[in-house]
């Protein structure tokens, strides 16, 4: 029973048009957070134990065991998705459970990223440095361009981004022109310099490797002698997959 109680505690099966009353609060390619009302939820678990009460006896019993109740349907929170997922509640996600004094947050995401970029990653932290990571209680679509994450804890910054398999070599475009940033060949971290790209058919968007190489291994100061091997190549012409990050407070902030 305490497992269904923590997905209608999670929002699972509440209809759509009780968490977004009005179309003019979920925009299109808007993102909104909020705070989970624990007396909502309450109000919420209060009902579903209603069904069947006939006496005033039954009220009283259900008024005391609902508290407690609550605080079970909450703490199996985190077991709800990984069960969903078919993964085991392994002893190590037993310590971060939630306890009936812990905050829950989410966001609701109106987009076509929700349809258009399967496989994109979200994750939320405590702080906006993104060093406390949260854990999720529920990341799910709920229809082709809504999604909804919810997470133990008060969401500080949100983290959207590609998956890892996204990394590909790429050029930066700026009026026209190819360039791209180079790395640094002993911690590989982004340094100031910038290489531009040439291009051998710019109609076929073909461009030159040689010519490419020759063009890094200047700018990054090498001897004459010295030959910008296929690992440099590779190392520079590395592209991230794009991530969004969003800071919450203190005027928020997208990155």
């Amino acid at each position: 029973m305490h497992r269904e109680m923590a997905a209608m505690a999670l929002l699972y099966d509440i209809p759509f048009s009780y968490l977004v009353p009005a179309e003019g609060m979920l925009e299109p390619e808007e993102v909104r957070f909020f705070h989970l009302d624990p007396n909502w939820i309450r109000a919420l678990l209060d009902g579903a134990f209603s069904i069947g009460r006939n006496v005033g006896v039954d009220t009283a019993n259900d008024s005391a065991y609902l508290e407690g109740v609550y605080d079970k349907a909450m703490a199996a929170g985190l077991s709800v998705r990984l069960r969903l997922q078919g993964k085991p509640d392994l002893p190590v996600l037993k310590a971060v459970r939630l306890a009936k004094s812990s905050p829950c947050t989410g966001f609701l995401l109106r987009s076509e990223l929700v349809s258009g970029w399967r496989g994109l990653e979200f994750n939320a932290y405590g702080d906006r440095e993104g060093t406390d990571p949260l854990p999720a209680l529920r990341l799910e679509t709920l229809s082709d361009e809504v999604l909804i994450g919810l997470y133990q804890g008060v969401i500080a910054r949100l983290d959207i981004q590609q998956p890892p398999e996204g990394f590909h070599f790429g050029f930066n475009s700026t009026d026209g022109k190819l360039s791209k940033r180079l790395r640094s060949l002993s911690t590989g971290a982004l340094d100031d310099g910038r290489a531009e790209i040439p291009i051998r058919r710019r109609g076929n968007r073909v461009v030159d490797f040689a010519d490419i190489a020759a063009a890094i291994g200047k700018e990054l100061g090498m001897a004459p002698g010295e030959t910008v091997t296929s690992a440099h190549l590779a190392l520079q012409m590395i592209q991230n997959p794009h991530r969004i990050v969003i800071r919450i407070g203190e005027g928020d902030e997208q990155s």
